[in-house]
């Protein structure tokens, strides 16, 4: 699946001087298919940002991303790396990924 570009609303829909970016999820998927470190060496190598929502069974995980790198996290009630460690451990549910959420 390519990667969509950012979506822009017709610039006469905008204020004079704004632009406004629209998140888009650009890849959904199985955890099975990819493991969870194959899925991030993905959107590190490609430097995407955004957010990576898992719905896990015991709670969803959400992990932001800024160019690659994983800027925060939280799953089960842990946060940081106490939530990645968590979510590496048992690797269940769907993905999708949504860039340029902020």
């Amino acid at each position: 699946m390519p990667l969509q570009s950012h979506c822009l609303r017709p610039a006469e829909a905008r204020p004079e001087g704004t632009v406004k970016r629209v998140s888009s999820v650009l890849m959904t998927g199985q955890l099975g298919h990819f493991s969870l470190v194959e899925l991030l060496q993905l959107l590190a190598g490609r430097e995407r940002s955004g957010l990576l929502t898992v719905d896990h069974p015991k709670d969803e995980a959400r992990l932001w991303l800024k160019d690659g790198d994983i800027v925060h996290a939280e799953f089960a009630g842990r946060t940081g790396r106490n939530a990645i460690y968590g979510l590496l451990a048992d690797e269940q549910g769907s993905y999708r990924f949504t860039d340029d959420v902020t």
